[in-house]
């Protein structure tokens, strides 16, 4: 795993909440997923809380909770409707929210259909909509 200087950063407490390394393998467990090594390392490294008071990023705790909420808001709140939009709603309802921003956006990780094996990595696509709904595809 790659680490990064997390020194630039300014923290706010000092009392850090950090999830462990365990924490994070029995959220995946849960999800029947691998999440990305960043999310991993963000959350073990500086844990719960938010990044340039902008960014939430749910810690393995929370995150499970977090799906149902972003499932329902994502059920009712759909706006892409045309024929050649770039995102369905089965996509999104399958997606993996990870954070949340204090401007209402929602971050999530595609669904977990097919990840490559053989790098298991992420592809690095990115998927930026309206609204500030964001993706990353898995392959």
């Amino acid at each position: 795993m790659t680490h990064h200087d997390w020194r630039d950063f300014y923290l706010v407490q000092d009392e850090l909440r950090l999830a462990t390394d365990g924490d994070v393998d029995a959220l995946e467990a849960s999800l029947n997923v691998q999440l990305p090594n960043g999310y991993r390392e963000l959350v073990t490294t500086l844990g719960a809380g938010r990044v340039s008071r902008i960014l939430r990023v749910f810690p393995p705790a929370a995150l499970q909770d977090e799906q149902q909420l972003y499932r329902e808001v994502t059920e009712e709140a759909w706006f892409f409707e045309e024929p050649d939009e770039t995102l369905e709603r089965e996509y999104a309802l399958e997606s993996i929210a990870i954070a949340d921003s204090i401007d209402g956006d929602d971050h999530a990780l595609g669904p977990p259909a097919r990840r490559d094996r053989r790098t298991n990595r992420w592809p690095p696509r990115r998927l930026h909509l309206p609204r500030g709904l964001h993706l990353l595809p898995r392959a």
